[in-house]
């Protein structure tokens, strides 16, 4: 988690700052899986999806990124501000749901992470996981001010994201923002899973069963 947080925040390009992010996020899964209770495994099954998604959407908006300045490093040097703010707030958007800032549904498996550390009073990894999502979110900001509010540049080298492609990144972004608003059935699903994780013993029946083992 530490490596990769550390990583991210002296890169400059952004596939590697996304990656790097990628990495840090990892570590919240080995926590998870590493407590083996079930609000933690709740934690890890719900956050796979919408991470999922969130990487996704941020690799397809660098891509555009590339397209418009012709180069993904930091800083820019196109006032991307400026001359496009429409994808300028997509890219933002899109970073504070990968840090896990409310209502995107990153936020609620670290908050039940959390709220399951400070059940349990485990003070150091409570601290490590707040440490982490405090250099998240600075990441976040440090990256988006470098990428969209610096530069000199009046006129783009190339044409911004084609209205499909602006689309799919507008489809991709509300669909992470309602499963953070209306995130119970995904909770239920997850918390479901865990337990079955825990108990293992459906599986045994249904796979490993004397009645399906045949010589």
């Amino acid at each position: 988690m530490m490596v990769g947080l550390f990583t991210a925040f002296v890169q400059n390009t952004l596939s590697s700052i996304i990656f790097y992010l990628l990495i840090s996020h990892l570590g919240y899964l080995i926590i998870g899986l590493s407590l083996q209770e079930t609000s933690a495994l709740t934690a890890v099954l719900l956050s796979i999806f919408p991470n999922s998604l969130t990487i996704t959407t941020m690799l397809l908006l660098t891509d555009q990124y590339v397209k418009i300045q012709g180069t993904q490093n930091l800083p820019s040097t196109l006032l991307f501000w400026k001359k496009k703010p429409k994808f300028s707030l997509l890219f933002g958007i899109s970073l504070l749901a990968l840090v896990g800032i409310p209502p995107f549904a990153g936020f609620w498996p670290k908050a039940i992470l959390i709220q399951f550390l400070l059940s349990t009073q485990n003070w150091k990894l409570l601290g490590l996981l707040l440490f982490a999502t405090v250099g998240l979110l600075l990441i976040g900001v440090k990256t988006w001010y470098r990428g969209f509010l610096t530069g000199f540049e009046e006129t783009p080298s190339a044409k911004g994201p084609k209205n499909p492609v602006r689309f799919v990144l507008v489809g991709l972004i509300l669909i992470i923002a309602v499963l953070g608003i209306s995130i119970d059935p995904l909770v239920k699903l997850s918390s479901k899973s865990a337990q079955q994780l825990k108990n293992n013993s459906l599986y045994v029946k249904a796979v490993l069963s004397k009645k399906e083992i045949h010589p």
